[in-house]
């Protein structure tokens, strides 16, 4: 039932944990409704990739539905979202499931202004959404060294 729901976890159901994988599968009508709000909340964006790269927003008990609405709301207001041509928050958060964290974006967008001396940090963010990940390496002394490919390859859209 959770693959007929979710077809995109396939490729992940050996990463999941197995309780939260036995909690969705006892549960696939309450799952059901889960993907449903979320997508809801983020009508533009595709539900199936964020569920695949942060399970832990199929379950109540580990991302209640609220804060999911609140990290929405946060991340528009840190993005100053909506913007022209900008994607959305919807796919920044599927593209990069550690938004969904606001003081993680809060302390991305920072570390990204530092790091790359930009105008505009959230414009770099929503055009390159990987370098987040880039700036969470580099605060835990990890290296910068394929950054360029990162960019590129989560690029959502033309960099202005």
């Amino acid at each position: 039932d959770v693959l007929r729901i979710l077809p995109t976890l396939r490729g992940r159901v050996r990463t999941l944990k197995v309780s939260r994988l036995a909690k969705l599968a006892a549960q696939p009508a309450a799952l059901a409704a889960r993907v449903t709000a979320l997508k809801v909340i983020f009508p533009d964006a595709d539900v199936g990739m964020l569920a695949a790269a942060a399970p832990e927003v199929l379950c109540e008990d580990e991302k209640p539905i609220e804060a999911i609405r609140a990290a929405r709301r946060r991340a528009e207001q840190l993005l100053g979202l909506p913007r022209e041509g900008a994607p959305s928050v919807g796919a920044l958060f599927a593209a990069q499931p550690t938004a969904l964290d606001p003081a993680m974006l809060e302390a991305g967008l920072r570390e990204v202004a530092r790091l790359f001396s930009v105008d505009d940090p959230a414009e770099f963010v929503l055009r390159r959404p990987g370098v987040l990940d880039q700036v969470e390496c580099g605060s835990r002394s990890k290296c910068f060294m394929h950054s360029a490919y990162v960019y590129e390859s989560n690029d959502l859209g033309s960099s202005s």
